[in-house]
């Protein structure tokens, strides 16, 4: 915090809100999480204004503790009134990613597909030799290493693809330097 920060009211809550908001943002150049966050808590314990809230909620999630930042995010709201287009996009950004951490904290869902071992399902957008484009050429390079790493690969390509006329006499199963292309929603056959 700010040594010459005045905490005894002569300027103002709200100025005094002001100049531990600038320490946090000094704190986070610093990368010092903690104090960023210590620093905008504590800018809000002085000021409750929309203002205060708004550089507090900011500084909270980018210091990367997005659960504080959007514990706020009601009293801001509220603040407000009527969220203006910028307001409304940090509200939803840090409402967002709120859930998202919560997602992932979920326990995972029970298998309702046995796992098979050294088995890989690939989805593939673009694949040789169809198309070369650097995905295309990617996707091939990682799957003939899964392949070589001793892993069984099913590489599928998207439904449609290749969608050109002169292309669709595709075969079934088609083998690109050693990996066999499988088209959607035929038979898993090697």
């Amino acid at each position: 915090m700010l040594p010459e920060l005045d905490r005894t009211g002569v300027l103002g809550a709200d100025t005094a809100a002001r100049d531990l908001i600038a320490a946090a943002r000094e704190c986070l150049a610093a990368n010092d999480t903690v104090g960023a966050v210590r620093n905008a808590d504590e800018a809000v314990r002085i000021s409750r204004s929309a203002t205060t809230l708004r550089a507090a909620i900011r500084l909270i999630y980018d210091a990367a503790d997005v659960p504080r930042a959007a514990s706020l995010l009601e009293e801001f709201e509220s603040a407000l009134g009527t969220p203006g287009p910028a307001d409304r996009r940090l509200i939803e950004k840090v409402r967002g990613r709120a859930r998202m951490i919560e997602w992932v904290k979920r326990p995972p869902a029970r298998r309702t597909t046995p796992a098979v071992e050294r088995l890989v399902v690939n989805l593939l957008a673009y694949s040789l030799p169809y198309s070369s484009v650097g995905y295309a050429t990617r996707s091939h390079g990682l799957a003939r290493g899964i392949r070589e790493a001793g892993w069984e690969i099913l590489p599928y390509t998207r439904l449609g693809f290749p969608s050109l006329p002169k292309l669709m006499s595709v075969r079934p199963h088609c083998a690109a330097r050693g990996v066999i292309l499988r088209p959607p929603l035929l038979p898993a056959a090697s």
